[in-house]
């Protein structure tokens, strides 16, 4: 065989060998985000900020560790998607955001929030041209992680939620599916856990254990409450012996 013909097949075999590797490993054909992305300058333009309910004259202050997938204007927050797009989420009434966490995979970037008389946990999604989903509190993924589920309520009203919801987790993108409006007026509400896909395990303190002197409630009692499907919704009801059954 002549030297020009086995300079050929062996840079067809070295294209086969990339192109077999790329298959096998799709993280690899993803091109990395172009040196400007994310981008709060190519978000829309959202109306100014008002100065009286929000003091934040600059950025959204968040880790520096994010900068490659999240960054943020005065405005807006912009993030890189794993579908390569620059979604963008107006701030305006965000004065300060705190407890920054990413997912394992780097699918999900949560974080709490506090604004003038009002405050949530957004979660951001960041499979196809990205979502982003106030939970009210920070939620709690169901064993599967193919759903999750938060409560939050405060008398006030100031929060996002004020109510229980869990959400499907779809292979691209977040849906609810449940929502209850009305819970029982207790302090501290959380997710304790999930029995399985089907059942939650809930609790929270009523007003009259709250110790005076203190915000410290682990050693308070607390009131358990279980959440089950029930028909094409789910119901939250007071807990009977341990809750839900052993999965």
């Amino acid at each position: 065989m002549n030297k020009p013909m086995t300079c050929i097949i062996q840079v067809s075999a070295l294209l086969a060998s990339l192109a077999a590797g790329l298959a096998a490993n799709p993280a690899m054909a993803t091109p990395p985000p172009p040196p400007d992305m994310p981008n709060p300058a190519r978000c829309p333009a959202t109306p100014p900020i008002d100065s009286e309910s929000n003091e934040r004259k600059g950025p959204l202050q968040m880790p520096p560790r994010f900068a490659a997938i999240i960054r943020s204007s005065r405005t807006n927050l912009a993030v890189w998607t794993l579908g390569n797009a620059n979604f963008c989420y107006p701030i305006n009434n965000v004065s300060e955001a705190r407890n920054f966490e990413t997912s394992a995979d780097f699918r999900f970037i949560s974080f709490d929030w506090y604004g003038y008389e009002e405050g949530g946990h957004l979660v951001i999604d960041r499979t196809g041209r990205g979502q982003a989903v106030d939970t009210g509190a920070k939620p709690v993924f169901s064993p599967s992680r193919r759903q999750m589920a938060a409560i939050e309520f405060s008398e006030s009203g100031f929060g996002s939620l004020n109510g229980f919801a869990i959400w499907q987790v779809n292979p691209v993108g977040l849906r609810r599916t449940v929502m209850i409006g009305e819970v029982p007026s207790l302090v501290d509400w959380r997710i304790d856990s999930w029995a399985g896909e089907v059942c939650i395990n809930l609790s929270g303190i009523p007003n009259s254990r709250i110790p005076a002197s203190s915000e410290n409630y682990s050693k308070v009692a607390r009131d358990r409450y279980v959440a089950r499907p029930v028909g094409a919704s789910w119901r939250l009801t007071r807990a009977s012996g341990r809750g839900c059954p052993a999965v």
